[in-house]
């Protein structure tokens, strides 16, 4: 399950980097992580009202470990999530690859096929200190599914990100789509 994954901003994409400029205008002090990021760690995460500082991984006392999933197809009926989803809790991750663990335990990185950032479709919760949040994820396309059953809910373009941030009967809606990805297997570093 979408447990790693990589912010390289040197990368050229200039929607991302004119959002960490936003961020760094708000808190001069800020660290931008780039690299591998985690659970438990910070990482900038695009909510409605703009990029923030959230923690990767939901800490819930009941549970024994960090939460850092949640199911496409039943956000919407299970409690913890439910709420989070109609409170339009729902948040963007920016991202240059993701890993996935493989059957032959080496793993596997995947990027998009242009190089661009790709961005992963999360909930959040504003807790303490930082908001936490999880990634969703959907089944498997075809360029990931030889590696493992899962992979990240991408959202492609401006419009379906959009969408998923401010209309919840149309983020509804995106739970169920089969929105092909354009993705690159790589060796995981």
């Amino acid at each position: 399950m979408c447990g790693r994954y990589w912010i390289a901003p040197e990368e050229e994409n200039l929607e991302y980097i004119e959002l960490l400029r936003v961020l760094q205008k708000s808190d001069t002090d800020i660290k931008i992580p780039s690299g591998l990021i985690v659970p438990t760690l910070p990482a900038p995460a695009i909510t409605q009202q703009g990029i923030v500082f959230m923690q990767f991984g939901l800490r819930k006392e009941f549970l024994p470990r960090v939460l850092i999933n949640a199911r496409a197809e039943t956000i919407t009926e299970k409690p913890m999530f439910k709420k989070l989803f109609h409170q339009g809790q729902r948040c963007l991750l920016p991202a240059s690859a993701f890993y996935e663990p493989s059957p032959d335990k080496k793993g596997r990185m995947y990027k998009r096929s242009d190089r661009g950032m790709m961005f992963m479709a999360g909930l959040y919760e504003k807790v303490g200190g930082l908001p936490q949040f999880v990634i969703i994820t959907r089944d498997a396309d075809e360029v990931v599914s030889p590696s493992h059953h899962r992979m990240p809910l991408l959202l492609g373009n401006a419009e379906l990100r959009k969408i998923w941030l401010s209309n919840e009967v149309l983020a509804a809606s995106l739970l169920q789509l089969d929105v092909r990805s354009d993705l690159l297997e790589m060796p995981a570093k």
